[in-house]
């Protein structure tokens, strides 16, 4: 959610209630020890060591604490950076990717929207304020646009 609307916490520019949700496809909880969130490999965060996403769950990590108060009845793990995403998503053209404990070389998930081509080419639509990207099918990751949708209404927990 890189492109938060007013009544979902924009108090400042940039917006400083963006928000990412990691699911965890697997049969197992994953602890994200050394893992890395970022826009580019350059502008990344370290996802603190300890975190966990369970089996089947989501983990939701935002900058600001307050987030989920504009989000309710979550079930979703979250986490607040205290920190931009990568220095902020861009609400028009940019990237975002998840790099596994291998010193953040190793992009574990990624995607770009409008003309940002650097998770790959053609980026997925931008969406308008209030709006998200999420992936169409949990399970299917193709490393194309086509896995990603726009949801008008973004939930925690997908």
């Amino acid at each position: 959610h890189y492109n938060p609307d007013t009544a979902h916490g924009v108090t400042g520019s940039p917006d400083d209630n963006e928000w990412v949700e990691i699911y965890n496809p697997t049969n197992n909880a994953v602890t994200m020890n050394n893992w890395w969130i970022g826009d580019t490999s350059t502008s990344i965060d370290r996802i603190p060591n300890g975190t966990t996403i369970p089996a089947g769950g989501y983990l939701v990590i935002s900058q600001s604490s307050t987030t989920p108060t504009f989000w309710p009845s979550t079930t979703a793990t979250f986490l607040s950076l205290e920190t931009m995403i990568g220095g902020g998503l861009a609400n028009a053209n940019d990237a975002l990717f998840l790099f596994d404990a291998s010193g953040a070389t190793t992009t574990v998930d990624s995607v770009s929207w409008g003309t940002n081509v650097l998770a790959f080419n053609p980026g997925a639509t931008s969406v308008d304020d209030g709006q998200s990207l999420a992936r169409s099918v949990l399970t299917t990751d193709t490393d194309t646009a086509t896995d990603w949708s726009t949801l008008a209404s973004p939930s925690f927990g997908f």
